[in-house]
């Protein structure tokens, strides 16, 4: 009688490997006021993965009155709560576990105004009289009225 004895052996192979960008930030246009939120998504072995981020060349946590109003989220996305105007310029996100060069990834962030809805009366002095003349823009066509002998006469003018 023969007896055949197989033997396996398995071994686990500890891989490193340093972060690299999933989802990179991509550029983003937001209202002034609003929440803006910019993604970088990374990944790594070991995955203890930190982001750092940087606006214009500066780290965020050292510009003034931005880490107030934005934080890291735990998925890399820098979150900007309420936009200002300063805060248009171009962001740069490191991701890092501590091995190898950091990637990084760029995108520009363009912080527009809010729009402001003016309106009103004003008025004009037509032949020695005072004429009421009023506005109010709807859509992107700015309405006048004037008034004229008790006629409604209407004009626009795109804005």
């Amino acid at each position: 009688m023969i007896v055949v004895v197989y033997s396996s052996v398995i071994c686990c192979a500890s891989a490193t490997a340093n972060a690299y960008i999933i989802v990179p930030p991509r550029n983003t246009t937001g209202l002034e006021g609003s929440r803006i939120r910019l993604d970088c998504e990374a990944a790594a072995s070991p995955a203890n993965i930190t982001y750092q981020w940087f606006h214009n060349g500066v780290d965020v946590r050292l510009v003034p009155g931005l880490m107030s109003r934005a934080q890291i989220a735990t998925d890399g996305a820098l979150v900007i709560v309420r936009a200002l105007r300063d805060d248009t310029g171009w962001y740069r996100c490191r991701p890092t576990n501590g091995i190898g060069r950091p990637p990084d990834a760029e995108a520009y962030l363009n912080v527009t105004c809010k729009y402001h809805v003016i309106s009103g009366c004003y008025k004009y002095n037509v032949d020695h009289k005072n004429v009421p003349i009023c506005f109010r823009p709807a859509f992107l066509r700015r309405f006048f009225y004037f008034y004229t002998t008790g006629k409604r006469n209407e004009y626009s003018t795109v804005i």
